[in-house]
Formats: C-alpha cells, sequence, structure tokens
C-alpha cells in the first residue's frame, strides 16, 4: 500500500491537509482539484512499517582502535546509521602503513556494537589477540556480538 499526501499552497507556504492510502487515491486528486494550489503526491515510505534494520538492544554503536600491546588510542561512540538511513555493519582491519608514523606501525581499528565502552575495548582486544595468534584474518565484518562472520 503506498501513502498519498494532500497538500495546498506553494513552497514556504506548503502545508499537508490530508493523508490517504492506495483505496482513496482518487478521492485525493478531486479534493486537491477542489483546493486552491492543491497537490497530490506519493510518497515512497510504507504505513506502520520501516525499512531498515534497528541496532541491537542494550547496545551502542562504537568506534575504537588499539595497538599491537593492546593499548586504546581512540574510542568514540557515534550513531548506528549511516547516512542512508541503513544500519551500519560491525567490521574490524589491522593498518599497518602509515608515511608519518614508525615502520613498525600496527593499529588495529573497529567499529562495533557493545554495551558500553569497556565492553567494546573487551571485543576489540580479543579480535587482537586472535589476529596476533594468527587464529583471524587481518580484516573481516563481524556479527552483532563482535563474531567474525565467516
Amino acid at each position: 500500500m503506498n501513502i498519498w499526501i494532500l497538500t495546498t499552497g506553494l513552497h514556504s507556504e506548503s502545508r499537508i491537509v490530508g493523508v490517504f492510502d492506495d483505496e482513496y487515491k482518487e478521492k485525493a486528486g478531486q479534493l486537491a482539484e477542489l483546493l486552491d494550489e492543491g497537490y497530490i503526491e506519493e510518497i515512497p515510505f510504507r504505513l506502520n512499517e520501516f525499512e531498515h534494520d534497528l541496532p541491537p538492544p542494550g547496545k551502542l554503536y562504537f568506534g575504537v582502535e588499539v595497538d599491537r600491546k593492546g593499548k586504546t588510542t581512540m574510542l568514540y561512540n557515534s550513531s548506528p546509521l549511516k547516512g542512508d538511513g541503513k544500519l551500519k555493519i560491525p567490521k574490524y582491519q589491522v593498518h599497518t602503513n602509515n608515511p608519518y608514523r614508525h615502520k613498525h606501525y600496527w593499529r588495529l581499528r573497529a567499529a562495533i556494537f557493545a554495551r558500553d565502552r569497556d565492553h567494546a575495548v573487551e571485543i576489540i582486544n580479543e579480535i587482537r589477540i586472535g589476529i596476533l595468534a594468527e587464529t583471524l584474518p587481518g580484516k573481516g565484518n563481524l556479527d552483532m556480538e563482535g563474531y567474525l562472520i565467516e
């Protein structure tokens, strides 16, 4: 079912005067003709639906970075949604090239869902240990709990 919006007025003076479903689209069109500067337009959303995933309950989205020894070098909380409104994908990657740093530069960066800051650091350090023990690859996507998706 599509949603149809009936408006009146132009630009900054425009206002919504009716909202209709497909069944009443024809009636909305008739009403638009009766109104001075009346317009009808279809909007791409569906009534009582949400087209995007929701973040896991009780979890926040964190960006976190640690060095080879596990020292946290960056930790921040951000929105779990990308600009298009879709949920960000948890992932991690080891970075070893930085022309402005020492030749032994090694940083693990991750974007993850966690309960709090301490939990985010705990998750990235588990990934770090797996990478250093060579049981995990240097890059991958994670599930909502912070485990590697094969």
